[in-house]
């Protein structure tokens, strides 16, 4: 997975020759996206490298950055789609009632009319750059016949600020094989860089340094393989931070070999192609389970209150848990059940965020663990739209549950260590995990979590599923009050649940008693450890 260090710039040696190259950058970037049909064609290249004083590679580079913004917005108005999609499928269901519509129904319609219309008019819109509201206060003042002095003077400042908005941060792509990248050579062990912005003009960049020991040594590990020119780094430049982009798999010593691969595939043309790819995956994969145990995982439920962890053993022939070494989950209720979160208490959580999974990694290095399951939770947002678009649900989901902070801890601490980390379906995780084991909820469901992180992609059995054993059947009976052995799948008994004439039925097999730890890091933590 990628990681990006934001470095504070001290100076630079040469300003006004960056500005230029900034406002030439912006001007280019602004015309390829507006004509991004023209940009293969020889005839608009040459008018933009004339127009814009700049080379064929800067060229280069601002054509993948506006593709960049173009897959970006796409991939917004696909997730929009799919939501007017569910909006739709709620709105046939209305169709289908032969009696009138009642009070709550009727309001829940026009909720569900109202927001299709804002999605079907905001996926049309395109990306204004400049900003929005800005925009529209210029063309209100401008619209006006006479303008007063206040007016003149509001309308050059929004325009300076509607300019300034408008720039972008020069974008320069790396490749391993340049030294990381072609148009910078890094001197990050003396806390600068050099912008070689064309062969006549080079801009040194003074870099703050960090101050953190962890940063600092994987500076100094980048720093190694750029002179061995094994790491591709991207750099974003703007006149007060440099963002510098690497894959974190290759500084900790995980990456695929892509440059060793390539030579093998030139050398030996004869050979097939994927049969080398497959032979320096499997060198990857050998590196990363160095010193580990082959069939140890762990696991994580992802819950807005709470987060399930646990260390299992899985038997690889039968796909099924051998031994449960450890088990604990993490209460963040202290934040996530007040109503008004202060900024600090907001910045606070994330801060403690990164301790519980310091905390989760600490152990899956000392039990040597192999594998990391996490729920794939992407599409929680659309599954839940109908029956929970309330404000409390999405001030628990979107502001406070910070899920892709997490997931993006996850696959960094996973990279970091080596530790092979699989997103896995999160159908029936905690229903099983519940019926299976007598823990608390989410640290249930994290047992059945480890068990298909550590199975995906292996060829064992058919099922996504655990078998059923007499024991759940017996604990199931008792709960639903009568014998279910006819129910032969993990989904049939779910929804055996769920269809229950008792309302707590559905419920009842998540209510298990925990044990309050203490506080996961001091008494100034709010997050406690729960066994």
């Amino acid at each position: 997975m990628e990681q990006t260090f934001k470095y504070k710039i001290r100076n630079m040696d040469n300003q006004s020759a960056f500005d230029k190259a900034e406002y030439n950058y912006t001007g280019l970037f602004h015309k390829l996206y507006n004509n991004l049909e023209l940009s293969e064609d020889k005839g608009f290249i040459n008018e933009c490298l004339s127009k814009f004083n700049l080379d064929k590679t800067m060229y280069d580079y601002c054509l993948v950055d506006v593709k960049m913004s173009n897959s970006g917005k796409d991939e917004i108005n696909k997730e929009k789609q799919k939501k007017i999609d569910t909006i739709n499928k709620e709105l046939v269901k209305f169709k289908k009632l032969k009696n009138p519509l009642s009070k709550k129904q009727k309001y829940y319609k026009k909720k569900l009319l109202k927001n299709k219309a804002f999605l079907l008019d905001t996926i049309k819109r395109d990306i204004c750059f400049g900003g929005k509201d800005i925009l529209r206060k210029i063309t209100t003042i401008q619209q006006k016949e006479k303008k007063t002095k206040k007016d003149i003077k509001r309308l050059t400042k929004f325009k300076k600020e509607f300019t300034e908005n408008r720039k972008r941060n020069i974008f320069l792509w790396g490749k391993a094989i340049e030294g990381g990248n072609r148009k910078v050579d890094f001197y990050l062990e003396n806390n600068y860089v050099v912008f070689k912005l064309n062969k006549d003009t080079k801009i040194k960049i003074n870099l703050i340094p960090f101050e953190n020991k962890k940063r600092k040594k994987i500076t100094e590990e980048i720093n190694k393989l750029i002179l061995r020119d094994s790491i591709p780094l991207t750099v974003r430049i703007s006149k007060t931070h440099l963002y510098l982009t690497f894959d974190n798999e290759i500084v900790n010593g995980f990456g695929f070999d892509i440059t060793g691969c390539n030579t093998e595939i030139k050398n030996n043309p004869e050979r097939d192609k994927k049969e080398i790819k497959k032979e320096f995956y499997a060198e990857q994969l050998k590196r990363k389970l160095k010193n580990k145990v082959i069939n140890r995982a762990s696991g994580t439920d992802l819950n807005p209150h709470e987060i399930g962890f646990s260390i299992v053993d899985v038997n690889e022939e039968s796909g099924e848990i051998d031994k449960i070494i450890k088990y604990l989950s993490f209460d963040l209720s202290y934040y996530t059940k007040q109503e008004n979160l202060s900024h600090y208490e907001r910045e606070k959580l994330k801060y403690e965020l990164t301790k519980v999974y310091d905390y989760m990694f600490n152990m899956c290095i000392h039990y040597k663990v192999s594998h990391f399951g996490v729920e794939d939770l992407k599409k929680i947002t659309e599954k839940y739209l109908p029956n929970n678009s309330t404000t409390t649900f999405n001030r628990i989901t979107k502001n406070i549950w910070n899920r892709e902070l997490q997931v993006n801890l996850i696959k960094n601490r996973c990279d970091e260590f080596g530790i092979i980390c699989n997103e896995v379906e999160p159908m029936y995780s905690s229903f099983i995990g519940n019926i299976k084991y007598d823990f608390n909820d989410c640290a249930a469901a994290s047992v059945e979590v480890a068990r298909r992180g550590c199975l995906k992609y292996k060829k064992i059995g058919t099922r996504l599923y655990p078998s059923i054993t007499k024991k759940d059947y017996e604990k199931m009976s008792y709960l639903i009050g009568h014998d279910l052995t006819d129910f032969t799948t993990w989904a049939s008994l779910y929804k055996r649940f769920k269809t229950d004439e008792r309302s707590s039925s559905g419920g009842l097999w998540r209510h298990k008693n925990s044990t309050v730890g203490g506080y996961l890091n001091s008494k100034k933590s709010n997050v406690t450890i729960c066994y």
